[in-house]
């Protein structure tokens, strides 16, 4: 897979004649200055130099040719000076921009600033994540380049480990500000890539970043691990680019007392793997796993700037946190505290061990309120000092990375065990701009105070419909429009008149069943031998069941509802045993005539409603739970009673 991976990327990139940028036999640019810049060999000695585990960039080489592949990622050629060698390279996605524009293309001149080596089949190939333009590809006449001889691995390997002196920038260069550069991490000997270049395709890197986070060490026992172990951190780099790692069972064990938040280590080697963020609060595309090959070392060189190792705060307004009821995923808030409780402690049901909570009542800019409560360490350290301001008289900010949203009390907040929390913290802007609203256009305390709740409303709707056996008919599109209820809450009912329109004639429509009435599904082994698994029993025969979806409608909206087997029996007028011939025949027009004859009829439908999760994505499932014909004489009635019951309110209130 990992070759096929780089096929894609690097197809039609290679040495062969006249595969330059126009063919034809290259010299390299001869502009001012640039011959003597562009030197023989500078390929070989960045290989080497990267073998090495040295950080310089390399000296100036030329851009050969530069392409998008098919998804989205440029590859290309690069040259050294007279033409002596090539290599192909791959450009980080954060490069594409300046690709994008035409600055880096054929004919541009740049320098590597942090790039990787890695070899697929054979071929030596640059993952490139930063680089200086020289000289942009719009500034220059491209010129052809003649297929040269790629750099080989024992040429490399056998060129000095020393980087090429920096050239001048040639004249027309452009500003420092244009620039994409990431200069090596000063004081390190050790060559780091950034977390943003790291891909499933490559395992052997290495990366400096410090712990943002870090969750309990769990543990847990099934058939495959009896005593499993795991714990999950997070890790942010200089870029400020913040990544999951993993660690599972001896990884676990081991990696688990070495790391500590706030502490900046090296990490070799890993195994990355598509992110979730449906179930994240990290917002990378990957997560890394540690394991035998990982290592991890703790970064005790001073000279290592760890200022810029912040992870990013992407706030969620507190009127918009109903939207993630139901999702698995964490999201980071920033309010002001407004009131603190007292702390307390609930026993956990797992251990008997006493968990410290204490809940905090918190505002932002949308004027709403939310209850957020904090355990464990967060509770005594933090709600500590939050209780001591707010006593005072202070209303300090407070950011929290990572919480998790419920719906008790309609919406509230929780942190979990890797929830990082900052009061007032320094150079982070969206505190900054909370305190200034709150202190002049919020109006402080005063209105704060008046705040509605960010769940006001959904608690009662959801505790009238919650398990309910409501008799309210109700129409199907403001159904469809109120807010899903989280997922694992009990199902509620209501009635509803509607169309059925859509009856699909591919869909599996029944099953094979148990003959004794159990309506478990069967399989079949042999002749009249079928087999249920559930039960293990074995039937020489067996009955056909509904399994039906169809799509109902009325004047508000529309909805697909699954029917079973006695309400699809009365929708489509015969039993599944019956229909089944129709269906397995080699005429499908009587099974078509036969749903279609069952379509644009009304019904009373009685329809039960739950939140169901279907690959990290809450849904609203609909089952029809009875399916009568409309009678019209009860209709009319209580057409009737409706309409006497507005009269009588009009009357009422003319009287008065």
């Amino acid at each position: 897979m990992v070759l096929d991976f780089w096929r894609e990327y690097t197809e039609g990139v290679g040495t062969t004649p006249g595969g330059g940028a126009g063919g034809g036999r290259g010299r390299g640019r001869r502009g001012p200055g640039m011959a003597a810049a562009v030197e023989a060999g500078e390929l070989a000695r960045a290989v080497a130099g990267c073998r090495a585990g040295s950080e310089a960039p390399t000296g100036p080489l030329r851009v050969a040719r530069l392409e998008k592949g098919k998804a989205d990622r440029w590859t290309g050629t690069l040259a050294d000076g007279g033409g002596g060698a090539t290599m192909e390279c791959l450009l980080a996605t954060q490069l594409g921009p300046l690709a994008e524009s035409g600055e880096v293309g054929p004919g541009a001149f740049v320098r590597l600033t942090k790039f990787s080596l890695t070899e697929v089949g054979g071929k030596q190939m640059l993952i490139v994540t930063g680089l200086e333009v020289e000289e942009a590809a719009s500034a220059v006449k491209v010129e052809a380049v003649a297929a040269a001889p790629a750099v080989k691995v024992e040429a490399a390997a056998a060129a000095p480990a020393v980087p090429a002196a920096k050239a001048a920038p040639p004249s027309g260069s452009p500003p420092a500000a244009a620039k994409v550069s990431s200069q090596p991490k000063p004081g390190g000997s050790r060559r780091v890539q950034p977390i943003a270049s790291l891909n499933p395709y490559n395992s052997n890197w290495t990366v400096l970043a410090r712990v943002g986070a870090k969750g309990d060490l769990r543990t847990f026992s099934n058939a495959k691990n009896p005593e499993g172990k795991v714990f999950t951190c997070e890790i942010v780099d200089s870029d400020g680019t913040t990544i999951e790692v993993t660690a599972w069972h001896e990884e676990a064990a081991k990696f688990y007392p070495l790391l500590e938040v706030g502490k900046v280590y090296y990490f070799c080697k890993g195994n990355l793997r598509p992110n979730n963020q449906k179930y994240s609060s990290v917002r990378n595309d990957y997560m890394m796993t540690l394991n035998r090959g990982s290592s991890v070392e703790e970064c005790s060189d001073a000279a290592v700037d760890t200022s810029k190792m912040q992870s990013r705060l992407e706030p969620v307004a507190f009127d918009k946190l109903a939207t993630f009821l139901g999702r698995k995923g964490l999201v980071d808030v920033v309010g002001v505290v407004t009131s603190v409780g007292p702390l307390g402690s609930v026993k956990r049901k797992s251990d008997d061990a006493d968990l410290q909570r204490r809940n905090l009542t918190l505002v932002d800019a949308s004027r709403r309120s939310v209850e957020l409560t904090v355990w464990g360490e967060l509770a005594t350290s933090k709600g500590s000092d939050l209780e001591t301001l707010v006593g005072g008289g202070g209303f300090p900010v407070l950011a929290v990375k990572g919480v998790r949203v419920s719906d008790y009390n309609g919406v509230s907040l929780s942190t979990v065990g890797r929830s990082v929390a900052d009061v007032d913290p320094a150079g982070l802007e969206a505190a900054q701009e909370l305190r200034t609203w709150f202190d002049g256009e919020g109006g402080g305390a005063a209105a704060a105070a008046e705040f509605k709740a960010a769940g006001e409303g959904l608690a009662t709707e959801r505790k009238q419909g919650a398990g309910g056996a409501s008799s309210e008919r109700r129409r199907l599109g403001d159904v469809s429009a109120e807010p899903m209820p989280p997922v694992g809450e009990k199902p509620s009912y209501f009635n509803a008149k509607a169309y059925v329109v859509s009856i699909k004639p591919d869909q599996t429509l029944y099953y094979m069943a148990a003959p004794d009435g159990s309506n478990k599904k069967v399989v079949e082994e042999g002749p009249n031998n079928y087999l249920c698994a559930a039960t293990g029993k074995h039937f020489s025969s067996f009955t056909r069941r509904y399994i039906m979806r169809c799509r109902v409608t009325d004047a508000s909206g529309e909805a697909w509802v699954n029917v079973f087997n006695d309400q699809a029996e009365a929708i489509l007028g015969m039993k599944a045993d019956e229909i089944a011939p129709l269906k397995e025949g080699s005429d499908p027009g009587p099974y078509t005539a036969q749903l279609r004859q069952a379509e644009f009829r009304e019904y009373v439908l009685r329809v039960m409603t739950r939140t169901e999760e279907y690959e990290g994505e809450a849904r609203r499932r609909l089952t029809i739970q009875s399916a009568a014909p409309v009678n019209f004489g009860s209709e009319s009635k209580a057409t009737l009673a409706k309409i006497q019951a507005m009269l009588g309110v009009k009357q009422e209130a003319a009287s008065a």
